[in-house]
């Protein structure tokens, strides 16, 4: 049942339970509580009682990394990981998790999901960051409960004088990213401007005439402004637009071309590591027998073009001895794509707002807010056969919440404990409430230790990338009623020298109600079942959750 938006005496009591306790996230507060030092030339690891790892804008310029996901990967305790191979949809694993409950910030604003995780996680430009913040575990950004796994914060950098990059880089295969960013710094604020293009040809080592890497073009261009005093308010936001299009699968880089072409089959299938030595079609390897292909390139291509527009702002002023935060964020994401015969255009909208403030009680640092999610996907298309699809996974969510977090140091700082809970009314899955707790051990300047445990939820969308068997569906049967919901808890132990760091860290994760799709249905009459070969049947999928809770356990161990 849908439950009223209130706080009820259960909240107060888990908040009073976590009395003198809570760090207030980057995203919220101005508390930073770091025990790690840069190690040389290597990457600074910054333990705190949120975050687990932080790196700077120099670390990722060390790295030769151009996009975010180039970035991320091979930092302590992240992995990127390719969820489709023929169109190149690179994801954030965290904790052992899929990308999907990977949750991405910028500047503590989350205006990514769905759709958009999948194909807006490189539509971030690295030009004017300050660092990437990442914090890992369920419950651990006290403003994006759907962060299963963990989230990716991005925060932009004030300059304080003008500033001009160029960048030009080649490599083969049609390798080319250009980077331009500039900043003109002036009394009381400052403006920057940011331009990006990356390009890849498509790749066919074994000339089968098939791609092993995906072609792409990618433009992102974005403004950011900064003022330090307006009306008693410290202003800060950023507009991007992105433009990107990739292709995998069949060459080529005339894409209607491709999309047109299914004369048959244009390959040499005889060529290659395990190409077929029949040029007509595959071999069944049940029984070796030749299965005609003739779906021609268009049976073997996915294509996708994206257009994004996204901004975010914030506006900080100080509120007696603490300080009073207004955020907002905006993101309009359309995606037209052709998967293999099907074709599927995406029409996603988000809005985030929130009010929040930080106050000292006594030795106790308290956090209080209000934030408000919306988000709509509307979706077009048609399945392989050319029958119309539309509106397969659409939704309408409407999320208010609540949160207080409370944060206090003992034993002249040695031991930092942190406790919060938020509570949201999802305008589906109605009330759900998020603990959390952590507690930070200062051994010495070099050596610390984190215990975390915490709850986060996350409201389930069907759009899966590795899973396109939803595109050549009449349908998505809806069985899902509960929202999926994490119990979580680590332990991370940090040590940073002079000449030797290391991070290591273990992690249970235990999701209730875990949404799946099973593309392998068909409907009839009403009733849906296993498929029979009917005439009358016309294949649906069923959005269905785990009956069992899947519970994920990991560890790590980085030496830098």
């Amino acid at each position: 049942m849908h439950k009223p938006f209130i706080v009820t005496p259960m909240l107060t009591a888990l908040l009073l339970a976590f009395t003198g306790s809570a760090l207030a996230d980057k995203e919220l507060g101005q508390i930073t509580v770091s025990s790690s030092k840069a190690v040389g030339a290597k990457p600074v690891l910054r333990e705190e009682i949120i975050a687990t790892e932080s790196f700077s804008a120099r670390d990722i310029e060390k790295s030769g990394a151009t996009t975010l996901t180039e970035a991320l990967d091979k930092r302590p305790g992240i992995s990127v990981q390719t969820e489709c191979s023929i169109c190149n949809v690179r994801n954030v694993v965290l904790n052992n998790l899929p990308g999907r409950y990977t949750t991405l910030l910028i500047d503590g604003i989350p205006i990514f999901s769905s759709v958009s995780t999948a194909y807006g996680l490189d539509s971030v430009s690295l030009g004017g960051i300050e660092r990437i913040d990442i914090s890992r575990g369920a419950g651990t950004s006290l403003i994006a409960p759907e962060a299963l796994a963990g989230s990716v914060n991005i925060v932009t950098r004030r300059p304080t004088n003008d500033e001009f990059m160029a960048v030009q880089q080649f490599g083969s295969f049609g390798q080319m990213n250009t980077d331009l960013f500039g900043a003109k710094a002036f009394t009381g604020g400052a403006l920057t401007a940011n331009f990006n293009h990356n390009q890849h040809d498509t790749v066919d080592g074994d000339d089968n005439k098939v791609s092993e890497y995906t072609g792409y073009k990618r433009n992102i261009g974005g403004i950011g402004f900064f003022a330090d005093d307006v009306g008693g308010f410290k202003l800060k936001g950023r507009f991007d637009i992105v433009d990107e299009k990739r292709m995998g699968g069949a060459m080529g880089t005339d894409y209607n071309g491709v999309k047109a072409d299914g004369s048959g089959n244009p390959f040499d299938w005889s060529k290659g590591r395990n190409g077929s030595p029949n040029k007509s079609g595959w071999i069944d390897p049940s029984t070796g027998a030749i299965v005609p292909y003739n779906d021609g390139r268009a049976g073997m291509s996915e294509i996708i073009f994206t257009d994004r527009q996204q901004f975010v702002s914030s506006a900080t002023r100080k509120l007696g001895e603490g300080s009073l935060r207004f955020a907002f964020g905006y993101a309009k994401h359309k995606q037209d794509s052709f998967y293999e015969k099907a074709i599927y255009k995406a029409y996603q909208t988000q809005y985030y707002l929130e009010a929040s403030t930080q106050q000292p009680l006594g030795q106790t640092l308290v956090t209080a807010g209000i934030n408000y999610r919306y988000e709509d996907l509307n979706s077009t298309g048609f399945d392989a056969s050319g029958a119309a699809n539309d509106g397969i996974d659409n939704y309408k969510y409407r999320t208010p919440g609540v949160f207080l977090q409370a944060y206090r140091a003992f034993f002249d700082g040695d031991v930092e404990d942190n406790g919060s809970v938020r509570y949201d009314d999802h305008n589906i899955f109605g009330g759900i409430t998020s603990p959390r707790l952590n507690v930070l051990l200062n051994h010495t300047h070099e050596l610390n230790s984190r215990f975390a445990v915490g709850r986060g939820f996350r409201a389930p969308t069907s759009f899966f990338e590795q899973d396109h068997g939803i595109l050549d569906t009449s349908r998505i049967v809806r069985q899902v009623s509960k929202a999926e919901i994490s119990d979580n808890a680590s332990y991370t132990l940090s040590y940073a020298g002079d000449r030797f760091a290391m991070a290591s860290s273990l992690n249970y994760n235990k999701i209730k109600n875990m949404a799946l799709l099973d593309s392998g249905q068909c409907e009839d009459g009403g009733a849906v079942g296993a498929c029979t070969g009917s005439a009358t049947e016309k294949a649906v999928t069923l959005f269905t959750s785990a009956q069992k809770p899947v519970t994920v356990t990991g560890g790590d161990v980085t030496f830098t």
